[in-house]
């Protein structure tokens, strides 16, 4: 394995991940998660028709592998789920990354760390030998064993969906509104009264293609490069952050009333794990 180009894309990432969306639904759907602590979430049902794989990056190359993965150099591929997963469910065996080349790959570690907080566990972290720049990079990750939702419900059995090249940079993969219960006030959560002294009064939770955590400014001037958009047609930047620990979740701390329903983010603003930025800028509409 030699180590990616650390290049940003010219494409835009919305009209990239579009295309992207249209291939994963039309491979099918399913889900699962296991609540690790006791941090609560939004109770409204998702505008998703059925549980889907909502996006797969290739998102480090040549690491020394995590969360029992260690002892070896292995490459980083994130895989996000619609719904939570039960982690008792998930295994190596129950993914193949097929490479440019046609190789199928089984990972050598699968592990919802280190997004394990029960408000994420959407997120499954594959660790493996899964290509490299010299031709043969992942280009698609197939569920073939039973992973389960957390409650049961689903299983994501069967469904496949397209990687996104570690050029591409970091993106959003969902933004969806979160309970303040239960989230206001921990350790890492969004603050009560945020900056300016002004109340929390929603959250916003976005999930990215791959790890993020660590790389958010407690300042005014970082914060206002995020735009989360009300239904009321304005626009606002949160007045804090919550959830800034490692892994592929942000919240956003919203002092407005009316409720939030996209959010984007400017240009060079979010960094993955291995420095990729997004080269443009990134949007999406909350889920629920």
């Amino acid at each position: 394995m030699n180590l990616l180009p650390s290049y940003r894309s010219s494409i835009h990432v919305f009209s990239f991940l579009c295309t992207l969306a249209a291939a994963t639904f039309c491979s099918g759907c399913d889900e699962t998660t296991e609540a690790l602590d006791e941090e609560s979430t939004e109770s409204a049902p998702s505008a998703l028709a059925s549980p889907s794989l909502l996006g797969a990056t290739f998102g480090a190359a040549d690491i020394n592998g995590l969360f029992g993965c260690a002892g070896t150099v292995v490459d980083g591929l994130p895989v996000v789920f619609s719904l939570p997963l039960n982690g008792a469910t998930v295994s190596p065996a129950d993914f193949r990354v097929v490479r440019a080349d046609t190789t199928l790959t089984t990972p050598l570690c699968a592990t919802l760390a280190p997004a394990v907080n029960g408000d994420e566990l959407r997120t499954v972290l594959l660790q493996g030998d899964f290509g490299d720049s010299s031709g043969d990079d992942p280009l698609s990750v197939q569920v073939v064993g039973d992973v389960l939702s957390q409650d049961g419900t689903a299983n994501f059995a069967g469904l496949q969906t397209s990687v996104v090249p570690y050029a591409v940079g970091q993106y959003i993969v969902y933004a969806r509104r979160q309970d303040l219960s239960g989230n206001v006030g921990g350790n890492d959560q969004c603050p009560g009264i945020g900056a300016g002294g002004v109340l929390t009064r929603q959250i916003v939770q976005v999930a990215f293609g791959s790890n993020a955590g660590n790389n958010f400014p407690a300042t005014q001037s970082y914060r206002s490069r995020f735009h989360v958009v009300l239904q009321d047609g304005t626009e606002v930047s949160p007045t804090a952050f919550g959830d800034t620990t490692v892994d592929n979740y942000l919240e956003l701390c919203v002092g407005a009333s009316s409720p939030a329903v996209s959010v984007r983010i400017d240009p060079l603003t979010v960094q993955d794990a291995s420095g990729q930025q997004n080269g443009v800028e990134v949007s999406a509409p909350l889920e629920n």
